[in-house]
């Protein structure tokens, strides 16, 4: 046996001997002889191991079977090899010891404490013999906490059993831990310093052996008792303190004062958490970070760093959560609170952003508590907090720079610079957030800081040029994180409630801004930003109006000498683009100021927009919205209709001209107008086809944007009074005409007619006149797929490069903007233009025949935006009125297809995954294809809840976010109008059917949790509204168990499809006795089982949570035997723990008789006794009222 375990770990023969082992340890009825033979410490560690693992297998599956003798042999052995089986403790393999651990703690699992209750006292005798045995006896104790509170790996009956004994012996166990951590940290550090060789070994014990201790100790204290840590006036939280400045055992005494002040329930127990914010626990843990942090660039102190970081944050929770609770009236400011908050600002100030990220929660918390956000000391140290956060939000510290000492620290914490952005955008949030309270609460000093620090930026020197700034300039930085910090400040700043200074400082600040110049892009879109949140003192300088949009229009027309259109680097594009949507912005918050200068604003945009190559299309058409915006408020239709009729007209003479016409005409007429049967071309003037594409991007863009920023008055009456008004609907809501409506639904042919020939282009025949050159143009953006794959793409540093990309990305990129766009014009005339829209003859023919035209070629993201953009807000707006000419047909439609689609596309995914992949291209295409196919299924799953669920004017809105485990339900009892009225249409009734039990099945838990929640109210409206056949409802129900199968191992979607299978079969049941027979074929479901169950089923009070709950755990068990499970529970083989006897029976305590207790008279017969002195015949009239009432 000895050499054939040799052989065993032979990488040749580690298979086939691998095999013949299990089989030993399953058919050897000598496991326990051959185990304690090889366990002996004379073999070989792998020899031993072997041994041991013969050792916990016999025990974990054959207890029940051992005779009595061979389990006392078991428990003597077991403690023999921790007295005796093992060499010295830092000699010893951690495997063994965690191996002889195993078996102590299996037969503990199987015995006691009923049938081992000396074990306690043995295993406590066995740690006086020396540091190998307490080390295995914390192992024990470790192990068997963890196996029954952490892991919770046995039934409950004996978990119970176990952790009652535990609780018994908790006072013990915790004296034991103490001893143990006094007797072996004591002296450590004189034993070090003496430096012999056998002070040094007999030091290294104490340590492995405090280290154990600490551990084990860790493990007890999230779920004993407060009175087990407080014992002995809090010496256990005393020599963790102290612990804390031991350079070997500090990082384990952290974490264990970490679980301590983490500590969750009831909130009274918690009070002695306060004991550290005493001198001596707080200055403690202050030192220990002191000398923590002077290493801190070294991994171990930063990891001890963080913990004693956390530990402070989580003692503020804790105050947070007494300090002025009605359960704890006792509780005050706790003492040293001042030098509290000054120890978590220096973790706030530090330059790790992960240290400070942990702060920051925490200051939310004080700043939103009642008592902790009034403190004095609070209050004095909250412009500290604000100066150290607005230092914060600087986007340093990317672990391949060196720029900042916080690199050195991002270096420990993240892998690359992606890890770094994801997690430094999160944190930047975090800080805004902070600062936006502080101001609320600090609003003086938040705006002093901000002005200081912006009148200095102001004051400083800035080279001018194409490459004097990039984004890693301290300048930029410093202007990037002043912008974000201004924007924080004074979103919160209610400048009604502010003394005179401030409206005056604030002024002057603005009128700075406004004077400051500069020739670089990147730091003039920072005081962009800058002005743009001063706007909020516009109102106390309405004469500096004109110098805002002097400012706003030279950032717009913003250019470097020698640069055209077509060659300016990215950097300006993005400035003019921002200063175009600061005056959007402008004209939304302050539309009584921009009204007035309305008629010059015109005509200034007018006069550089005809300048071809001045300003972009997208320039243009931002510019454009802003007017529109402002025209709102001439509130009188026909006036704003003439204004749109004019902005219209550059626009409707392309989109409406007979070169557009032909254009839009054929999917091949497009192609070559656009370019795409044509070798590539750079861009220059020689590119028509670039013009063609430009112009037509124009032109759906200021469609869009009138569509979206034109609108009616929101006050009826002045709507009346403008002529917005044109009746009403059949519900009594006023129906209002947009001044755009007339203009864009004329205009709404050669569109769809667009979207007709976009979807053409993927038919094979218009395939194959595609040029060589644009063979990619047609696949999925690189945005997309980054987004699909969770990564992201590596950008460097090119804000000053070109942004000229190759023709291939921008056909692409037109392509895919291009038909979003369409679709948002379509979508957003059904939410902006109401019935004007609706109103169109043969709307719905029209729809099906050019914008749902080629479903079937379509690739599934462009699907998706027919689902998401389209057809989502035509039903979600359409008036009820308009459901038969218009949702209905589209219905009709959409939905067979999309059973189609989606069926076709899951039975593919759900054949490959029974299937293995060798190449990684392929394997990359196949996630691709997977993840599509599951955010297409989510689109259409949000787009069956408006169609079924939501009613005019409210709608079932739920997250289809992949990351949510389990995502809210629309809790809906019945349909909505269109609900039940699509019911009554055969062929989107079966299609809805179909779809929501068929997605069941579909490997997609969100989706499945989703279609469980529609399926009930479906169903109950299909039987009510029809006769339905029971091959029918037989389909149904089998879908419904599959699913059980399919998705059964997840918690969430396993207790939505029991309630709807057990609701379905309650339902259906008395109408279809054929369900039965479905029921039947279920393995271990047996008649009567079954006829038990329906029994319960009949005679089951409605309306009772009680049986409610019987009725699904019968449900559960008839159906058990098919609900899916992991993988690696399939075919786990089962441990049988016996329920103990209880070693302690409760006896009920028997009252004794009162006649037992009072010996004498105490004249309870007397008071039933007559008394002489009343007379009877009161008695005798009030019985006569009684029997006369």
């Amino acid at each position: 046996m000895h050499s054939f375990v040799i052989k065993m770990h032979c990488e040749s023969f580690i298979g086939k001997f691998t095999k013949i082992c299990e089989e030993f340890k399953e058919s050897s009825s000598n496991c326990i002889v051959y185990g304690l033979a090889l366990a002996e410490k004379e073999h070989p560690h792998i020899i031993r191991h072997f041994g041991l693992q013969l050792l916990e297998h016999a025990v974990k599956y054959s207890w029940t079977k051992l005779k009595q003798e061979d389990k006392d042999v078991l428990k003597n052995s077991s403690l023999s090899l921790i007295a005796k089986g093992t060499n010295g403790i830092l000699e010893e393999q951690p495997h063994i010891k965690d191996a002889i651990s195993k078996v102590v703690v299996e037969i503990m699992k199987h015995e006691w404490p009923t049938y081992w209750q000396n074990l306690m006292t043995e295993l406590f005798n066995l740690s006086l013999l020396g540091f190998s045995q307490k080390e295995l006896v914390l192992k024990v104790f470790l192990r068997i906490v963890e196996d029954i509170v952490i892991f919770q790996n046995l039934n409950h009956p004996r978990r119970k059993d176990i952790a009652n004994a535990l609780n018994r012996h908790m006072s013990d166990l915790f004296d034991f831990f103490i001893n143990l951590l006094q007797d072996n940290t004591e002296a450590v550090d004189t034993l070090l310093s003496v430096g012999t060789e056998e002070e040094t070994l007999l030091a290294q014990c104490k340590l492995k052996v405090s280290e154990m201790t600490l551990m084990t100790i860790n493990g007890y204290i999230d779920w004993v008792s407060m009175s087990h840590i407080t014992v002995k006036d809090c010496i256990l939280l005393q020599m963790l303190c102290l612990l804390l400045s031991h350079k070997y055992l500090q990082f384990q005494a952290a974490e264990c004062l970490f679980a301590v002040v983490s500590r969750r329930g009831k909130i009274e127990d918690r009070t002695p958490l306060l004991v550290l914010f005493h001198e001596g626990a707080l200055a403690t843990i202050w030192e220990a970070a002191i000398t923590a942090e002077k290493g801190s660039t070294n991994e171990h102190f930063y990891k001890v760093l963080q913990k004693l970081c956390q530990i402070l944050v989580e003692l503020g929770r804790q105050l947070c959560a007494l300090w002025g609770n009605e359960s704890c009236p006792e509780v005050r400011q706790p003492p040293n609170f001042e030098k509290y908050l000054k120890a978590l600002l220096a973790c706030t100030q530090h330059p790790s952003q992960m240290l400070s990220s942990y702060t920051l929660m925490l200051w939310s918390q004080f700043l939103r508590h009642n008592e902790v956000s009034n403190d004095e000391h609070f209050k004095t140290i909250l412009p500290q907090v604000m100066e150290s956060l607005s230092k914060a939000i600087y986007k340093v510290g990317y672990p391949s720079q060196t720029n900042s000492p916080s690199c050195n620290y991002a270096r420990l914490d993240f892998d690359s610079d992606e890890d770094f952005a994801l997690f430094f955008s999160r944190f930047r949030s975090e800080c805004s957030g902070v600062m936006r309270q502080a101001t609320l609460m600090i609003p003086v000093e938040s705006f002093e800081l901000a002005s200081k620090r912006l009148k200095l930026l102001l004051s400083k020197p800035v080279e001018n040029g194409e490459e004097s700034v990039n984004s890693a300039s301290p300048l930029y930085l410093e202007w990037e994180a002043l912008t974000v910090y201004i924007e924080c400040v004074m979103s919160r700043l209610n400048l009604d409630n502010q003394t005179e200074d401030i409206m005056n400082d604030g002024v002057c600040l603005l009128k700075n801004a406004l004077l400051y110049e500069s020739q670089d892009p990147l730091i003039l879109s920072n005081l962009l930003s800058c002005i743009s949140a001063l706007f909020v003192f516009l109102k106390y300088t309405p004469t500096s109006l004109s110098d805002i949009l002097k400012k706003i229009f030279s950032m717009v027309v913003f250019n470097f000498p020698g640069q055209t259109k077509s060659t300016r680097c990215k950097s300006v594009k993005n400035l003019r683009q921002h200063a175009c949507s600061v005056l959007v912005k402008l004209c939304i918050l302050y539309p009584d100021f921009m009204f007035p200068v309305f008629d010059d604003l015109f005509q200034h945009i007018q006069q550089i927009s005809s300048d071809p190559e001045l300003l972009s299309q997208m320039e243009k058409h931002i510019l454009v919205e802003a007017l529109i915006i402002v025209s709102n408020h001439f509130n009188n239709y026909e006036k704003q209709s003439v204004f749109l009729e004019e902005v219209l007209k550059p626009c409707k003479e392309f989109w409406s001209s007979e070169e557009f016409r032909i254009a839009f005409s054929s999917a091949d007429k497009f192609m070559s107008y656009i370019g795409l049967d044509q070798a590539a071309v750079e861009p220059s003037s020689a590119d028509t086809c670039g013009i063609h594409r430009s112009r037509i991007s124009l032109c759906v863009n200021v469609i869009l944007g009138v569509i979206k920023r034109s609108k009616w008055p929101d006050d009826v009456e002045t709507a009346k009074a403008g002529g917005f008004v044109t009746g009403q609907s059949p519900s009594g809501d006023y129906i209002m005409r947009n001044p755009a409506a007339v203009h864009i639904t004329s205009m709404l042919e050669n569109l769809l007619a667009a979207l007709k020939s976009m979807n053409m282009l993927h038919c094979k025949e218009y395939i194959k006149l595609r040029h060589p050159d644009f063979s990619k143009a047609y696949d999925l953006p690189d945005s997309d797929i980054y987004m699909l794959l969770g990564t992201s793409a590596t950008s460097g540093d090119n804000v000053n490069t070109s942004s000229c990309s190759q023709p291939l990305k921008r056909m692409k990129h037109f392509l895919t903007i291009h038909y979003d766009v369409c679709g948002h014009i379509l979508g957003n005339s059904a939410q902006f233009l109401g019935h004007d829209f609706y109103s169109i003859p043969n709307l719905a023919q029209t729809i099906i025949q050019t914008a749902l035209s080629c479903l079937d070629i379509l690739p599934d993201y462009r699907l998706r935006s027919v689902i998401r953009i389209i057809l989502k807000a035509i039903i979600l707006h359409c008036p009820t009125e308009f459901y038969v000419s218009v949702v209905l047909p589209i219905l009709s439609h959409v939905c067979p297809f999309m059973l189609n689609r989606l069926g076709t596309k899951w039975q593919i995914i759900q054949s490959r995954s029974a299937e293995k992949r060798d190449e990684d291209e392929e394997e990359t295409q196949e996630v691709l294809e997977e993840q599509f196919t599951r955010q297409l299924t989510r689109d259409y799953l949000e787009l069956l809840g408006v169609i079924c669920f939501s009613t005019k004017g409210s709608v079932i809105k739920e997250e289809m976010d992949e990351d949510d485990d389990i995502p809210q339900q629309p809790q809906a009892k019945e349909l909505g109008n269109l609900g039940k009225l699509c019911m009554k249409y055969d062929n989107i009734c079966e299609a809805l059917i179909l779809t929501v039990f068929s997605g069941l099945n579909w490997l997609d838990t969100v989706a499945c949790l989703k279609f469980s929640a529609m399926a009930m109210p479906l169903l109950k409206q299909l039987i009510m509204e029809k006769q339905v056949p029971e091959n029918a409802v037989c389909h149904i129900y089998e879908s419904i168990l599959i699913a059980l199968q399919t998705h059964g191992h997840h918690d969430a979607s396993q207790a939505a499809l029991l309630i709807l299978g057990l609701q379905t079969y309650e339902l259906l049941l008395p109408r279809y006795p054929g369900l039965r027979s479905i029921m039947l074929l279920v393995p271990n479901c047996s008649e009567p089982a079954l006829k038990a169950f329906e029994d319960k089923l009949m005679n089951s009070q409605p309306n009772m949570k009680t049986a409610d709950k019987k009725k699904k755990e019968s449900y559960k068990k008839l159906v058990s035997e098919i609900i899916g499970k992991y993988i690696g529970q399939r075919f786990r083989r089962e441990i049988r723990y016996k329920t103990l006897p209880n070693m302690f029976l409760r006896q009920k305590l028997s009252k004794p008789l009162l006649d037992d207790l009072e010996k004498e008279d105490i004249g309870l017969c007397g008071l039933f006794e007559p008394d002489p002195c009343i007379k009877s015949e009161p008695c005798i009239k009030s019985e006569q009222r009684m029997q006369s009432v």
